[in-house]
């Protein structure tokens, strides 16, 4: 709940344009966003009280979202066809708990996010739908004893996400999302039990969009150029590439041009 009211606070902060911002400004097609998640655990799928289980139930989940993604540019039939559409790939962070117990599960997934309604020149509705893993699915208690929790019976499951949101456009490079998310968790009945994890609530997110210099700088990174050469091409120094290269990671919560290289893969796999 901390979080949500921290991204509360970004949130109406940054709904305030800045003086002289306009829509129409261009934003290179690569963004980072984070986002977070207090949903209601479904009643027919609840995390049952137990003698493994102590502190009795488990109704609400938190879920805390980092994403990078690639904006598409309009060029190709399907672009059009799903209203210019983004994808990329996420990692997330959910946390099941009461006062004694508790599940927090990592997981990483792909996302297609598709704005197929317009209502202004800076707001549409858009719906993301993601699949991907989780795992991580133990529970720690008091006793420091390890036990699987009652509704999940594998340490790896099937993550599922779907949500409508409305997007509102700030300023060019920084966009709002509040909305709907709905996750559903499941081993499709490979091990038992396998009463599966939906959870629903609101969600709010924050998305940056790269600058162009700094997309530049990624697209020659990942592609293998050398310091030298990336500021050669771009003609700028050595140092005005490090301060660059050091937003760069700060923005996509990576630490080495290696994790930047690898993330970029698995956006291309992605899409």
């Amino acid at each position: 709940m901390a979080a949500l009211r921290l991204i509360g606070v970004l949130v109406i902060a940054l709904s305030i344009p800045a003086t002289g911002s306009t829509q129409t400004a261009q934003s290179a097609p690569w963004f980072v966003r984070t986002g977070a998640t207090s949903g209601y655990i479904l009643p027919a799928n609840p995390f049952l009280a137990s003698a493994d289980h102590p502190g009795g139930a488990i109704r609400w989940g938190q879920n805390l979202t980092f994403e990078i993604g690639r904006q598409t540019d309009g060029n190709q039939d399907w672009h059009q066809l799903y209203g210019v559409p983004s994808y990329g790939f996420g990692f997330s962070v959910a946390s099941f708990s009461n006062d004694v117990a508790h599940a927090r599960p990592v997981e990483a997934y792909t996302f297609f996010s598709w704005p197929f309604a317009r209502l202004g020149d800076r707001l549409d509705l858009t719906t993301d739908f993601g699949m991907g893993m989780s795992w991580h699915w133990k529970e720690m208690n008091d006793s420091r004893a390890e036990s699987y929790e009652t509704s999940l019976g594998s340490d790896l499951n099937a993550r599922i996400n779907w949500g409508f949101y409305v997007r509102y456009a700030s300023t060019p490079q920084v966009t709002i999302f509040t909305g709907v998310d709905y996750t559903h968790r499941s081993n499709g009945g490979m091990v038992q039990p396998d009463r599966g994890i939906n959870v629903i609530g609101p969600k709010v997110a924050l998305q940056y969009s790269l600058t162009p210099t700094e997309a530049r700088v990624f697209e020659l990174l990942i592609a293998g150029h050398s310091t030298a050469e990336v500021a050669k091409a771009m003609a700028i120094s050595p140092n005005t590439l490090k301060w660059h290269t050091r937003q760069l990671f700060e923005k996509t919560n990576q630490h080495r041009r290696t994790d930047l290289v690898r993330l970029a893969g698995k956006l291309r796999l992605a899409g």
